[in-house]
């Protein structure tokens, strides 16, 4: 979900068989080093999984976590947010994976701009009328 124009919070829930399975992927000796982590994929303009993102960072997790605010500092950016294990080779093991999110651009949308100045001019022109009837 998309916070504000800086902010994402993800929230999940994984069920533990779908846990296991995943962690079964992974060769013994990297079970456990483990570690849960979301990965942020800044995807504007792409046609992502088809096409590389524009740039990734990830967060480790930390207990039972099953929320997190996520700092993006890209109003107006696409985000898509995975949940895996990465495990001590380095190696990602997708859990789960976020819809598309797009960050608010700063500032009022340019449509609101023209609207806004419609509303407006309609606003004033009938407080007019009403102040000259009024005066009358």
């Amino acid at each position: 979900m998309v916070k504000d124009p800086w902010w994402l919070h993800a929230y999940w829930e994984v069920d533990p068989s779908r846990e296991r399975q995943t962690r079964s992927q992974a060769p013994p000796e990297e079970i456990g080093g483990m570690q849960s982590i979301l990965r942020v994929y800044n995807v504007t303009h792409r046609r992502f999984p088809d096409e590389p993102p524009n740039g990734s960072f990830d967060i480790s997790l930390s207990g039972l976590a099953n929320h997190w605010y996520i700092q993006a500092d890209n109003p107006g950016h696409e985000f898509i947010v995975d949940i895996g294990l990465l495990t001590t080779s380095g190696r990602f093991l997708l859990l789960a994976r976020s819809n598309r999110v797009t960050t608010p651009r700063v500032g009022p949308a340019e449509w609101m701009d023209e609207t806004l100045k419609a509303h407006l001019a309609g606003a004033l022109s009938s407080a007019s009328v009403r102040a000259r009837a009024t005066h009358h």
